[in-house]
C-alpha cells in the first residue's frame, strides 16, 4: 500500500475511501518493531496529499500510535517515519496542529531531537 499511497493523491485517495486509514491505524496500533514502518510511512504519504485524509487519520485515532512509536521504538528510522507522519499530519491547519498540541507531540519532538542531538554530540 505505501507504493501505491506515494504515487499520487488520486491513488492515495482510493485507499482512504476504503477505510485505509483505519486499517493502517489499527494495524501500527497492534504491531511493534520493524513491521510497523510500512504503516506509518504510508500513512505519512496519505496525510501529506489532503487536508480532508489527514483529518480521516485524526479521526481513526491515528496520533496516538505515532506517538507511542516516537516514544518508544528502539530502530530510528521508525521513529524518524512517526516524526515525519506526524508533520505531515499536522501541516494542513491550526485544527490539524491543535490535534496534534492536545496529544503533546512538539514537546516530544523536542525531546527526542534533544536526545539526538545530546548523543551526536557525545560521539
Amino acid at each position: 500500500m505505501r507504493e501505491i499511497a506515494r504515487q499520487s493523491p488520486e491513488l492515495s485517495k482510493v485507499i482512504s475511501n476504503a477505510g485505509g486509514e483505519q486499517s493502517l491505524v489499527e494495524y501500527i496500533t497492534e504491531t511493534k518493531g520493524p513491521a510497523r514502518f510500512p504503516g506509518i510511512s504510508t500513512l505519512g504519504f496519505i496525510a501529506g496529499f489532503d487536508e480532508q485524509m489527514a483529518l480521516g487519520i485524526i479521526t481513526s485515532k491515528g496520533i496516538e500510535p505515532l506517538k507511542d512509536a516516537l516514544m518508544n521504538e528502539k530502530e530510528s528510522n521508525i521513529r524518524e517515519a512517526a516524526a515525519w507522519t506526524l508533520g505531515r499530519i499536522g501541516k494542513h491547519s491550526a485544527q490539524h496542529a491543535r490535534s496534534m498540541a492536545e496529544k503533546d507531540i512538539l514537546s516530544i519532538l523536542l525531546e527526542v531531537s534533544f536526545h539526538i542531538t545530546h548523543v551526536l554530540i557525545s560521539l
